[in-house]
């Protein structure tokens, strides 16, 4: 009876899992469909992948054979209608060409001559059906079975709806956790090939069918694009928004999915045979260009960065063409010293940055002061001896400049104690400050002022050596006098060159 069958239909339904694969739950529902079909002897499901129909399970019929024919998406939506179930005499009405005809006949589809087919929807959009074959001259279903089709395809289509809701949820599920990842584990001051290379290895370890990724996006009028894929990572800037990767030539005939946002672009290229996973590519696009464009941003405002570190160093000492380099040699002695000493990144980083700012508090002193032909008096001395508090104050409030503005406080302070401002001792000094105490010292010591030549390499290290454990911490100063032949050498290193490696803004 209709209402057996209906049970059977519900009993199947109860025990269907959502997790099964596509296949596997429709060739169950064909073999549903057999069992409460009685005039049927063939079957087969059609089913909607991207803008192509496939057939994912069949009775009677070689399924490589059917997918051979290569149902039009759109011949078919013609045919079908949501919610119907129709009854098709012969297979001249499915309106194959002569091709598709004589490959119809080697299966054995002329022999058909009713077929009993119900649809598969989410939505309004038509996503396969259900098709049951009969070679019998008279037409062998009844109401019954139109009944029993209608539930079939509300079965399918139920399973084909949710099972895309678990799939979108699952793969926003994906995407979230790879976003987060790269977000979390990757930092933005990474050179930009490295930092494509473990984008690329992350996006790849969870989607393992991509092949590569370009990313082309715009900052400032200008625009930089990005090859990464497994072996390499290219970086190109340009004018022009478009750009050819010798790699891309490669992967011509590879699907590629594309994602724009105003003048940006996102493309992914898909390994063959993994075309059913474009729709969440499709999603990944969307939310990974933001986190790429951000890493740009970051790049590009750390270089603003190093470009206003720079003009601040030259207008202080402008002040006095004695010391017009000042800033920039400190910086460059602090920097080979550093080297040499094996300072890691992030103390590499703060102590570069302090020693180019680290005379910054003199921007308000008096020009009649800076350039005094001669000793100064206790209040000038006095107003000159602020400078590391008002560099501080001046530094202390800019966002990743706090530790720097530390050591720059503290780069007059002696190993006696008899500095300033703090007027602290030994130990209590911080390390990187003993650094910049010693080569501020020296540089002072090599330049030449109006009341006084300029001391030679030699001269300068014996005045080091002389003041250890009273002025300078005295196994730094030993360990600088190491460089005695070399440290003119530091002079020889472009400061844009020293300011792009400790705040990663190079090209590679």
């Amino acid at each position: 009876s209709l209402a057996s069958k209906l049970e059977n239909i519900f009993v199947f339904l109860s025990k269907t899992s959502f997790k099964e694969d596509y296949e596997e739950f429709f060739s169950k529902l064909l073999m549903l469909t057999f069992s409460l079909i009685e005039g049927g002897e063939y079957g087969t499901i059609l089913l909607r992948t991207k803008d192509e129909l496939k057939y994912v399970a069949s009775f009677g019929y070689d399924v490589s054979l059917l997918n051979e024919l290569n149902i039009d998406l759109e011949t078919e939506e013609k045919l079908v209608e949501k919610g119907k179930v129709k009854i098709i005499e012969s297979i001249e009405a499915v309106g194959l060409d002569e091709s598709q005809k004589e490959l119809a006949k080697k299966l054995g589809l002329d022999r058909v001559k009713y077929t009993i087919t119900a649809s598969f929807f989410i939505e309004d959009e038509y996503y396969g059906g259900i098709f049951i074959d009969s070679t019998k001259d008279q037409n062998p279903f009844t109401t019954q079975d139109i009944e029993v089709m209608e539930a079939i395809s509300n079965l399918g289509s139920l399973f084909l709806r949710t099972k895309k809701l678990f799939e979108d949820l699952e793969n926003k599920l994906k995407i979230d956790s790879i976003i987060t990842e790269i977000s979390k584990n990757l930092d933005f001051e990474m050179r930009v090939k490295n930092y494509f290379k473990e984008v690329f290895r992350l996006l790849n370890r969870t989607f393992e069918y991509l092949n590569s990724m370009k990313v082309s996006v715009e900052i400032e009028n200008r625009f930089i694009h990005v090859f990464a894929c497994d072996d390499s990572v290219n970086v190109v800037h340009s004018k022009s928004s478009e750009y050819t990767f010798e790699e891309e030539k490669e992967i011509n005939n590879f699907e590629k999915i594309y994602y724009e946002f105003g003048k940006d672009k996102i493309e992914f290229a898909l390994k063959e045979g993994s075309e059913q996973n474009s729709d969440i590519i499709n999603q990944l696009s969307v939310s990974i260009l933001p986190v790429l464009k951000s890493f740009f941003i970051y790049k590009n405002r750390a270089k603003l960065f190093a470009d206003i570190m720079i003009a601040f160093a030259r207008t202080i000492d402008s002040k006095d063409p004695y010391t017009r380099t000042h800033s920039e040699n400190v910086t460059k002695y602090a920097y080979f010293f550093a080297r040499h000493l094996g300072l890691d990144k992030r103390n590499l980083k703060i102590l570069v940055l302090a020693a180019i700012l680290h005379d910054i508090g003199k921007i308000g002193v008096k020009e009649s002061i800076l350039l005094k032909n001669g000793p100064l008096t206790a209040d000038e001395r006095e107003i000159i001896n602020i400078h590391p508090e008002k560099g501080y104050e001046i530094i202390s409030v800019i966002e990743g400049l706090e530790a720097s503005a530390k050591i720059l406080r503290h780069h007059h302070e002696r190993w006696d104690g008899k500095g300033y401002p703090d007027k602290l001792k030994g130990e209590e000094i911080p390390y990187l400050s003993r650094i910049l105490s010693i080569v501020d010292a020296f540089d002072a010591m090599t330049t030449e002022r109006p009341y006084r030549k300029a001391l030679t390499v030699d001269e300068a290290m014996k005045e080091i050596e002389k003041n250890a454990g009273i002025q300078f911490d005295p196994e730094l100063a030993k360990r600088f006098i190491e460089l005695k032949d070399s440290i003119k050498d530091a002079l020889n290193i472009s400061i844009e060159d020293i300011l792009m490696e400790i705040l990663n803004i190079g090209e590679v």
